[in-house]
Order: C-alpha cells, then structure tokens, then sequence
C-alpha cells in the first residue's frame, strides 16, 4: 500500500528519531518500526539512547549509569544489522553537554556549577573542567565501535542550560571571557565545546551533527562547519534564523518541531497528524516559523545544503502511553510524513492519500 504514496526523493535522508531513554522500547519493538520506516521509504534512524532521565543502551564502560531496563549489546548489534539490511542509516543520538542527568548523578563532581538565583544544573556538564570533556569523550568512546557503521553522529548541545539568561551561569561567563577575551559569552564557550567534540567525532570516523538552538549565538568563535545542524526550533527570539545558517555555509536537517514533533503525553506539543500536514501545506523545505511568525521556507529545488527531515517521537511523559499505544497513533502520521518528504509535499488530495495509505 505504501509503494503508491511514493514518486521520487525530494531529500536524500528521510528520517526517524526515537527518544528511547526516557522510555524504554524493547528491542522487538524497534525492529518492527524499521520494517515500517523500510515500507515507507524512510532511510535514517536517529537513536536516542541517553537523556537527563535514562540511559537505555548498554555501557560497558559506565554500567552505573544504565537504567533498570535497556538495550543490551547482542540486541543492540542485531537491530544495527537489521537496519543494514534494510538500507537504513543509523545516527546515535548521545546529548551533551546538557541533558546528562542520569549520566552525572554518579558523578556529581563533573556537573556545571548551580546558576544565579538556583538555576538547575545537575543535568549540564561542566565544561569549563578539563576532567568533564575527557569524561564527554570517554562517553563517546564507549558506544563508538558499536556504531563503527554509522557515518553521522549526533553529539546534541541543545538546552544546555538556560539560553536565554546564559549570563546568569558564572561559570561559563568567566571561563568564556578567560579563554576567548572579555566581552566573551558562555556561548562562544558552549561552541568551542562543541567544536572540540565535533572533532573528536570526525577523528573516530563520524559527521557530527548538533541541535539548532544554542548554535551561531557565538561572537569570538565560529561553529566548525563540519557541523550539521538538526534544525528543531526557533521559539525564542534570541535563536538565530535559518537564514544565517545557510549564508554561512552550514548543512542543515529540518527537524520541525511544530509539525513532526511526536511528544508522548502530548505535554507541551500536540500530536502530529496527516491532516495538518496537508492544511499547512508542509514539505521538507519548510521549517518552524520565527517569534514573529514570519516563514523560513526553502523552495524546490532545494538547495544542497538541505540533508533531509525527520519525524521526531520524545518521550517527556513516558507512562502516558504504551509502546502499542505509540505505534498506532503514529501510523498515519509517519505515512504523512513519508509521503510529503519523498515528494516535496503532495500531489494527492488528503482524502487521496488516506484513501491510499490505509488500504
């Protein structure tokens, strides 16, 4: 049934990204969303297997800091063999600097100092400490001969801490004006430390790839360029628009969060549908709006510098839902999204399309 939705690739990468940390997905689970994904014509898997509320993927080096329930590495080696035969692309998802609760709970001492006026910091690591960025490396040496397949890894930097008063982490303000001169800001630190992992990615083999929102917020230090940037949002005004990105140079991904963003417990996002995806007329050239509302949209034929799209299952209430619960409700949505990112949107009428895609 979906062979009919198909035509030809608008993007190379037609993506999923699955937030399997603060959920657990058997492994059994997984494999039949790549059956579905290789139906659809989707080829790249983003896995997301550590966050501030688990770490799902087993460590070798760090068992400590494993969740009650994960993936083992015989499971783990078998979805990754599963997916090359399938021809999917597998890009692990391992967030840092922030995002790294669970992770730091066993070591505390590695964790960002508290911010002005209690500012959570107990998920951010400490990237002032040498002892921290050997630690993020460490981290990254453990899952890297799983992944030895992979071509592209995603080393996170999103929601580090507080963008938006980024001023009120000392810590940074002051290693950043050390560093890099005094009208330096802890975001010419957090792309350095992006930068240094970002090369110590490509030293082991992969394409880093990181999240949009703490990026080109720099002043004295340019984000390396073999950086590709998962674009997921543009919520605050202080984020840098696409726009900039493309001017300079930068490879991009559009993970729009505003019509892809799959959330269980729908607790800050309402679950995508297919109806909306033809009502707002979306392709993979259009990305989240600015705070202004005005469009950030790329017309056919896109550019180079456009990779691909994801649709983006997160777990931020995981109990909300079952796994079955999840599958189900995300069929005609994936379907919706397979069809409008082959195609560059659609030449079908949505009740087409249903007609096509449930049949």
């Amino acid at each position: 049934m979906y062979s009919q939705l198909h035509r030809s690739p608008a993007v190379a990468e037609r993506g999923l990204h699955l937030d399997a940390a603060r959920k657990f997905y058997p492994a059994a689970w997984i494999h039949d969303l790549m059956e579905r994904m290789a139906a659809l014509g989707l080829n790249a898997f983003q896995w997301h297997f550590s966050e501030n509320e688990g770490v799902r993927l087993e460590s070798r080096a760090f068992p400590e800091i494993l969740s009650p329930e994960y993936i083992s590495r015989t499971e783990a080696r078998e979805i990754l063999a599963h997916a090359a035969e399938l021809q999917i692309a597998v890009v692990p998802s391992l967030d840092m600097p922030g995002h790294l609760r669970q992770t730091l709970s066993t070591r505390p001492g590695l964790r960002l100092p508290e911010g002005r006026h209690g500012a959570d910091t107990r998920h951010a690591l400490d990237i002032t400490n040498p002892e921290s960025r050997r630690f993020a490396k460490e981290l990254i040496d453990d899952y890297a001969d799983l992944f030895s397949g992979s071509t592209h890894w995603n080393l996170g930097g999103d929601e580090f801490v507080d963008f938006g008063r980024i001023d009120d982490y000392p810590a940074l303000s002051n290693e950043a004006r050390r560093r890099f001169g005094p009208t330096a800001t802890g975001f010419d630190l957090l792309t350095d430390f992006i930068n240094e992992i970002g090369d110590y990615l490509v030293g082991l083999g992969f394409v880093p790839r990181a999240w949009n929102d703490g990026l080109l917020r720099s002043e004295f230090v340019a984000l390396d360029p073999r950086v590709e940037i998962a674009w997921w949002t543009n919520w605050h005004a202080g984020m840098s628009p696409l726009a900039e990105a493309l001017e300079a140079g930068y490879r991009v991904l559009n993970f729009n969060d505003t019509q892809w963003y799959y959330v269980v417990g729908e607790t800050s996002y309402l679950h995508p549908t297919a109806e909306r995806a033809w009502a707002t007329h979306w392709h993979p050239g259009s990305f989240p709006r600015l705070t202004d509302r005005s469009p950030q949209e790329l017309s056919k034929p896109y550019p180079d510098q456009l990779l691909g799209a994801y649709f983006s299952i997160w777990c931020d209430a995981p109990d909300d839902e079952t796994v079955e619960e999840v599958a189900e409700r995300i069929a005609l949505p994936l379907a919706a999204f397979a069809e409008r990112t082959w195609n560059g949107g659609s030449g079908l009428s949505y009740p087409e399309f249903v007609a096509r895609a449930t049949q």
